[in-house]
């Protein structure tokens, strides 16, 4: 009878213990913590090939062939997946365009494999101009030969040369026929938007780091393309002037805002698309100025000397380094930093970061209770000692002085800026941040104390039996004040962030930017605005094929 007595007082504790372990740990924010750490620790998310991990693949209830879609994105989206996949959906247009780019990054003799896939993409998207500019280069690249020459010996620049002409005319009419287009779309976000739409990730900051994880997979090599075509059209705008064909050249010359009007009306939303865009805008000035233009040039000055402009004006992001969070400081660049960002905004995110701190310093703190228990129960089962019957008075003073005060402590720490110095990023506060994990973390400090005051001239065992059930009244208690609170600020704050909650739409409907911050949104939004007024009224009359009367 006397064993089994004994062993209650063990067994009742250690329920409760294990009751009190699932209310302090939080497992999403671990699981969030080891997502993150993965990402900055690794060259290639390692996430991409473990997926089953990172986004609990095998619980989605998905079709095969979806499933074939998402483990085969995060594998890597290799050329046969590409290809897979558009032989699967041959009518999809998304996947089509994912295969073109796909093999447009391929070495060269992948020609014929691309121009059918151009044909079926423009009847796919009769009105897209992505197959015309995409063939423009497959031609021209044909009808010239680039190399890296050096006039000085050291700085190095791109020459062409021609091999055919009659290509080069051709490559020419294929870009008239894309200006004449409705719009330009390469479709690159299009992949990563429907992976997540199956994913079907949870409104929080976990959800928040999944989405951006996968967005980041997404292709922007069409913008080096871009860049190309361009660089390959202006380069025969100055062999026309050396011609002397001034108006096949002044036709090409002049072709720079319809072009740019045509990438603006849809562009894929990502603020490094529009810093593209005014990089356009420079190769048609150089361009320009070489050839004499004076035209030209001061319709194309207007976006460079504002981009310029735009650079050095760039404030301090003084706000961002005494009181952003880890995001704001990881993933706002430079570019989109138009305006200082309020301490108001960057609130949120500051308080999500000490909060989930919060919650692994719980999650400490289970670990270190738990510990120190086995250790209590294993003293208890070797040595003899019965534990101490405490009367009404002595209860009221366990519970109050060495349970619920740390509580106490601990909270009114947190929640007051002046002794937390919360309003700071973590990292210019870590010496309050470190005292305010360790008040909670040896918060059984006190409760040990009493016990052994309570316990003082019996036997050391007695302490040890003694401590097992308020050890575990006090872990139990801690996680049931303590996770429910965190947990909710957590969620409180993140609905109300405009920061970075604000790009992310939950209903599968989804912008393109939705996965950058609203700091490059707005950036991106204010470059377009600005680029569009700069070509709006000329002429849509500037076309290449048309002035040559090809």
């Amino acid at each position: 009878m006397k064993n089994n007595r004994i062993n209650w007082r063990i067994i009742v504790p250690a329920l409760l213990l294990i009751a009190g372990t699932f209310l302090c740990i939080n497992f999403r924010t671990l699981k969030m913590v080891w997502f993150m750490d993965s990402q900055t620790r690794s060259t290639e998310s390692r996430f991409f090939m473990e997926p089953d991990t990172a986004y609990d693949l095998k619980k989605l209830k998905l079709s095969p062939a979806e499933r074939n879609f998402a483990e085969g994105y995060f594998r890597g989206r290799d050329l046969a997946w590409h290809k897979n996949m558009y032989e699967t959906h041959p009518e999809d247009k998304i996947f089509l365009a994912a295969y073109i780019d796909a093999l447009s990054r391929e070495p060269e003799g992948k020609d014929s494999e691309l121009h059918p896939l151009l044909d079926k993409f423009r009847k796919l998207d009769p009105e897209n101009a992505f197959p015309d500019f995409e063939e423009f280069l497959l031609v021209s690249n044909k009808a010239l030969e680039a190399k890296w020459m050096s006039d000085d010996g050291q700085t190095q620049k791109l020459v062409y040369t021609i091999r055919d002409r009659a290509l080069l005319e051709k490559s020419v009419l294929l870009f008239d026929r894309g200006l004449r287009k409705s719009f330009y779309d390469s479709c690159s976000s299009s992949l990563p938007d429907r992976l997540i739409r199956l994913l079907h990730l949870k409104d929080d900051p976990f959800g928040y780091l999944q989405r951006n994880v996968i967005a980041w997979g997404v292709s922007l090599s069409y913008l080096n393309r871009l860049r190309e075509m361009v660089r390959h059209l202006l380069f025969y705008a100055e062999t026309l002037h050396g011609e002397g064909k001034e108006a096949e050249c002044w036709a090409i010359l002049h072709s720079g805002p319809r072009l740019l009007r045509l990438l603006l009306k849809q562009d894929q939303g990502y603020l490094i698309e529009i810093l593209v865009f005014y990089g356009l805008n420079r190769l048609y000035l150089e361009y320009a100025e070489k050839v004499g233009d004076r035209e030209a040039a001061a319709l194309y000055r207007q976006g460079e000397d504002f981009i310029q402009q735009y650079r050095k004006q760039k404030p301090e992001d003084r706000n961002i380094i005494q009181h952003g969070g880890i995001w704001s400081n990881m993933m706002i660049p430079g570019a989109a930093m138009q305006n200082p960002i309020p301490v108001w905004e960057l609130t949120p995110e500051r308080m999500i970061n000490y909060l989930v701190i919060d919650e692994l310093a719980l999650a400490g703190f289970c670990v270190g209770v738990l510990l120190l228990w086995c250790l209590h129960a294993a003293i208890a089962l070797c040595k003899r000692g019965e534990p101490v019957t405490f009367n009404l008075k002595s209860r009221l003073r366990i519970i109050g002085f060495g349970m619920l005060l740390p509580l106490a402590v601990f909270l009114l720490y947190t929640h007051v800026d002046f002794l937390s110095g919360r309003e700071f990023y973590l990292r210019m506060n870590l010496d309050r941040l470190l005292l305010g994990i360790g008040l909670l973390l040896f918060s059984w400090i006190p409760l040990s104390g009493i016990i052994r005051n309570e316990t003082r001239g019996k036997p050391f065992a007695s302490y040890t039996r003694s401590m097992l059930l308020p050890l575990a009244l006090l872990l139990f208690l801690t996680g049931a004040v303590l996770r429910p609170l965190l947990d909710y600020k957590i969620i409180n704050y993140w609905k109300g962030d405009t920061l970075f909650r604000f790009t992310c739409t939950f209903d599968n409907e989804f912008r393109h930017s939705e996965y950058a911050t609203a700091a490059e949104n707005r950036a991106h939004d204010y470059l377009s605005a600005k680029l569009k007024m700069f070509m709006q009224g000329h002429s849509d009359a500037f076309s290449p094929g048309k002035e040559t009367g090809k």
